[in-house]
């Protein structure tokens, strides 16, 4: 499907188009008056001054580039693409308009299929589909529910109660109790379960979120809801004390958009935590169960407002009740995406790869975004990355090449947001000996440009590479530095690194709308992206060109994220669901290093050492660095008041 751009979004801009016009570099300068950096510059210039290469990198970008990419960005990011989550339909009219664009560049399918024949004999086609599928876990569907209280009393699947997605698959029959928020031990002695405590096996009726004031707002947080309201540590701490079912409720006078309605696992991925049934109810149904099963005839409302007053396990001993749940789990599937600009002579069997991911969270509510439930259309990570990309192979298939040269290979991953996981069914799967893959330049979130600044990962990987960079890198204008340390192994390019290929990393920089509903495609620089397109493109036809190719390096174990298989350290934490900034904390393991250092359920980590307002993607990153022993210092947020701890990490 060919989507056109939306004609009223404007062009965005650079101060100005003359790549090579930079300002001096503040330092150190020779006798002349001009610095080393401007030296460097002005060599380097002279270096590509004959070459196609350097003309394009010294010309203005040309606004058919720009028109392009900024085409390319709108309809990636465009709502009808539902957030590019892999596994849904929205992924699949971005794979598709993606393919139009490699078949438009009069590209060659990357992958080969493979048929049956009749004898029963494999016929593998070379070159025949744009497409390489994998598997990304599972999804969800609710086969069946059951709730019923007694012989008489039987409700609606579907309509009363739905089965969640941390539910088991099964059936239990038995005794009822009531739970309140089924929290251990809240602020002000707050404190639902006595030490000892056995649920004995029987059903539990629970609330969700926290005690609330008439309003319907914390009791416990001003803002928000603190971390006592995350679901995990009130399913941990029923299942731990032998539950053997959850009905959840959520209070209709809270003043959250879930409050009163049903949470089903249909269309979920893959999560299974607990062996017991769990099911989401009505407050309508919650308030029959209880009544009934209650000598005393109490509604929900009373039982809300006794967990509002204070903790306790009420046992119901009128009634007995059935709860079932039948969950099938469906492998998803996604694609990657390849296209061969084919090169020429004995090198033709060796790649360049240029590559970018192009999927992202969909709606957030499945991998970590602050904001969930709204469109997450990802402009800059990563239908940034992926249009220049795109605008990189049609300047490439543009340039006369050398008479012997290697073939180029672009590549749209799937699954990235997920684990790098598009890229490593590649690196596993490729489609030529990983030792044919000369170098992997990998273009993620570039479409935030700013101040000219370019940020640059992979260096050790290769000096030769690194050296070969810098040329085309200071020919452009940009300014360019390092990533910063952590972020190394947290994009596509790490996969290649483990293989031992070559790779660089392109990056213009976080911002606040990162995995959020904000990145939105009118913020992107289209011209910036082009620029960044432009000197990958440069780099890649110089790879394909030359008989040498570099040398992988490796890189240093404290550095490349990526070459760890896992972490080494762990917390002893689960997360909370405080939308708020930070690292919200549902509950802490005993003994745990969380724990010696007096974190506590509903904390709020708000500066991580140096860094403020860390979030989960942080905090995963971080983990990977650390080894047993190491210490960080943090700050945390706590019912109203900031204190600072110190953390030993223990081994995993």
């Amino acid at each position: 499907m060919t989507h056109d751009r939306p004609p009223t979004r404007p062009l965005v801009r650079l101060a100005s188009v003359a790549v090579l016009t930079i300002a001096p570099a503040a330092g150190a300068q020779t006798a002349t008056g001009v610095s080393p950096d401007d030296v460097r510059r002005q060599r380097a210039g002279e270096r590509l001054d004959a070459t196609e290469a350097g003309r394009e990198l010294r010309a203005p970008v040309q606004d058919r580039f720009v028109e392009r990419y900024d085409a390319l960005v709108s309809t990636l990011a465009d709502d009808a693409f539902g957030g590019r989550l892999p596994g849904t339909p929205g992924i699949e009219l971005a794979a598709d308009y993606i393919i139009e664009q490699f078949e438009r560049l009069g590209l060659t399918p990357a992958f080969s299929t493979t048929e049956t024949a009749a004898d029963g004999t494999e016929v593998v086609t070379p070159n025949a589909s744009f497409r390489q599928a994998f598997a990304v876990g599972n999804q969800l569907r609710v086969a069946s529910g059951t709730l019923a209280l007694d012989a008489d009393a039987e409700f609606v699947f579907k309509r009363d109660f739905d089965v969640m997605a941390q539910s088991a698959s099964g059936e239990f029959r038995g005794g009822l109790a009531f739970v309140g928020y089924s929290i251990v031990s809240g602020p002000a002695g707050y404190m639902t379960y006595e030490t000892g405590d056995d649920l004995d096996g029987k059903a539990v009726v629970m609330l969700r979120f926290e005690p609330m004031d008439e309003a319907g707002r914390s009791l416990w947080n001003d803002q928000s809801w603190s971390g006592y309201a995350g679901l995990r540590g009130k399913f941990n701490a029923a299942s731990r004390r032998n539950a053997g079912a959850i009905i959840l409720v959520s209070p209709p006078g809270a003043d959250d958009p879930r409050a009163g309605q049903l949470e089903s696992a249909d269309g979920v991925r893959g999560r299974l935590e607990y062996d017991i049934p769990i099911i989401s109810v009505t407050p309508e149904t919650a308030s029959a169960v209880l009544s009934a099963a209650d000598a005393q005839g109490r509604s929900l409302e009373d039982f809300i407002a006794l967990a509002n007053a204070g903790g306790d396990v009420i046992e119901l001993a009128e009634s007995s009740i059935v709860v079932g749940a039948g969950l099938e789990r469906r492998p998803v599937t996604t694609d990657n995406l390849g296209a061969i600009l084919p090169g020429r002579g004995e090198l033709a069997d060796e790649f360049v790869v240029i590559g970018a991911h192009y999927d992202h969270v969909g709606d957030g509510s499945t991998l970590g975004s602050s904001d969930p439930g709204d469109i997450h259309n990802g402009a800059d990570d990563n239908a940034s990355g992926t249009s220049a990309m795109l605008v990189a192979a049609e300047m490439l298939t543009e340039r006369d090449r050398a008479r012997e040269a290697r073939s180029i290979l672009f590549l749209a991953f799937s699954a990235e947001e997920s684990g790098l996981n598009g890229s490593r069914y590649y690196v596993e799967h490729p489609i030529v000996p990983i030792e044919r893959h000369v170098t992997m330049l990998n273009l993620d979130m570039v479409g935030r440009l700013r101040d000219g600044k370019l940020e640059v990962g992979g260096r050790a990987s290769s000096a030769d590479l690194s050296e070969l960079a810098d040329t085309f890198l200071d020919a452009s204008g940009l300014a360019y530095e390092d990533v910063p340390p952590g972020l190394e192994g947290r994009s596509d390019h790490a996969n290649f690194d483990r293989r031992g290929v070559p790779n660089m990393f392109f990056f213009t920089g976080f911002h606040d709308d990162y995995h959020g509903p904000d990145d939105t495609a009118d913020k992107i620089n289209d011209e910036g992206g082009v620029q960044i397109a432009g000197i990958v493109a440069s780099i890649a036809h110089r790879l394909a060109g030359d008989a040498d190719r570099p040398v992988y390096d490796g890189r240093s174990r404290r550095t490349a994220i990526g070459q760890r298989p896992e972490r080494r350290v762990q917390m002893g934490v689960t997360l909370g669901d405080d939308p708020r900034p930070g690292i919200a904390i549902g509950s802490v393991r005993d003994g745990s290093a969380a724990a010696e250092a007096g974190l506590r359920a509903g904390d709020r980590i708000v500066q991580w050492d140096d860094h403020a307002d860390p979030d989960r993607q942080f905090l995963f990153a971080k983990l990977r660095e650390y080894e047993p022993g190491d210490t960080v210092k943090l700050k945390v947020a706590r019912d109203g008041e900031t204190i600072e701890v110190e953390m030993t990490f223990r081994g995993r």
